[in-house]
């Protein structure tokens, strides 16, 4: 057992999990629940008890000295999974939370690696330490706004201004990820 709500093998350390995550956000446990399996799987007894169960909490942000390093890396060094080797990408912090976009969305990329497996295995590199993150996929138009405007502010090179634009267009803004530890 790795935690509270991860087991290997069980098919509710799932819904242990996505419950835990969709508390988080505010969202109705219960009826969160009841449409994450058919009730046929889950006992009604087994949904009480779920939702009596409080989920260990999970920190969304970096520490801010760790957020001033990132905010002042161009090239951020990230892993998606055990199997990719660690690659340079550029990263901005926007209100403290980080935020990349891949340039190239390859099938064995970086990017399709956090895509497919959301529970982690992520890391990045700062300050020479290894980092696990994982990586949420930010679909807020408000927050791309946001992300648009804080490359186009920390990469102001002549040279980098054809990324700048290439970020900014709707098919690599749909690709924004957060990374929170």
């Amino acid at each position: 057992m790795a935690g509270p709500y991860i087991v290997s093998g069980d098919p509710l350390s799932l819904v242990r999990t996505t419950c835990a995550r969709r508390v988080q956000h505010g969202q109705d446990k219960q009826r969160r629940l009841e449409d994450l399996l058919p009730r046929s799987q889950v006992s009604g007894r087994t949904l009480s008890h779920l939702l009596e169960e409080e989920p260990e909490e999970v920190s969304k942000s970096f520490p801010p000295s760790i957020l001033k390093v990132i905010d002042g890396t161009k090239y951020f060094y990230l892993r998606a999974g055990d199997e990719h080797r660690f690659t340079p990408v550029w990263v901005v912090v926007v209100d403290g939370r980080v935020f990349v976009r891949p340039w190239n969305d390859k099938k064995t990329g970086w990017y399709r690696a956090f895509l497919k497996d959301r529970t982690g295995g992520g890391a990045v590199l700062v300050n020479d330490k290894e980092l696990p993150v994982r990586a949420l996929l930010a679909t807020s138009d408000k927050i791309s706004d946001a992300v648009d405007a804080a490359y186009a502010s920390k990469y102001t090179t002549k040279a980098n201004q054809k990324y700048v634009k290439g970020f900014a267009t709707p098919k690599r803004r749909a690709t924004t990820l957060e990374l929170v530890p």
